[in-house]
């Protein structure tokens, strides 16, 4: 089991002791949400796939969106930013510092990424493109103020999830009847053998609400690993 789901069951556990969500059920349960803008400067790289590019102009913002839960001892804060990835240094960093400024322990502090290869290169994919160290650095207090912003803002509520399928996202390689595999290839050719792996249309979300049932966020950004990319920052140079 990966550390996100165990918490995400562990916060479960405490929040609710059977299905039906109740205020007596959540008592004691706070959530705090946060977002912040971390959209790199213009001619800054990107993650891109496959060739070194730089940005020339913004489509969308990029964001942070952290989701904030405790009660008692327990702590959990859930981050997701539109980026591809980031190497695996720069999220422990990045933990250390919004937990030393919040008092989360960092383990606790789950950083993911939405698949995102408009956003800025932050893992080393591409031996042509170097990582942006510059915005390493601007990214660091960023994200100390959303997590300190989400633990302020942290009062009463409950959880809730809902999972659906829906085909907004394809598997991309396909096998063919000699065994080899290919990249976008048509699959209405006579020797096509079937997709390499899963086609995967389900989708999770879960949403924080207080008692009087308004949303503080209506759902993070998430990794769809049907291959959806959401390239929403910019266009290449």
């Amino acid at each position: 089991m990966t550390r996100i789901a165990f918490m995400l069951m562990a916060l479960w556990t405490i929040a609710f002791y059977n299905p039906i969500l109740t205020k007596a059920q959540s008592e004691g349960l706070k959530i705090g949400a946060a977002t912040k803008i971390i959209t790199p400067e213009l001619d800054s790289w990107v993650q891109g796939a496959g060739v070194p590019k730089k940005a020339s102009s913004v489509r969308d913002e990029l964001e942070a969106n952290g989701l904030y839960f405790s009660k008692g001892d327990f702590q959990l804060l859930m981050v997701s930013c539109d980026f591809a990835g980031i190497e695996p240094d720069l999220n422990v960093r990045l933990r250390e510092a919004m937990g030393a400024a919040t008092g989360i322990l960092p383990r606790d502090i789950l950083i993911s990424s939405t698949h995102t290869h408009g956003g800025p290169s932050l893992l080393k994919t591409n031996y042509l493109m170097p990582l942006d160290t510059a915005y390493m650095k601007d990214l660091l207090p960023w994200m100390v103020a959303l997590a300190k912003e989400a633990v302020a803002a942290a009062q009463p509520g409950k959880i809730g999830w809902a999972e659906g399928e829906t085909q907004i996202g394809y598997n991309r390689r396909l096998t063919w009847a000699d065994g080899s595999h290919s990249m976008h290839g048509d699959a209405s050719r006579k020797d096509f053998a079937g997709l390499e792996g899963p086609d995967d249309p389900q989708h999770l979300a879960m949403f924080a609400a207080d008692f009087k049932g308004k949303p503080f966020v209506y759902t993070l950004p998430q990794y769809y690993p049907s291959h959806n990319f959401l390239c929403r920052w910019c266009f290449f140079s």
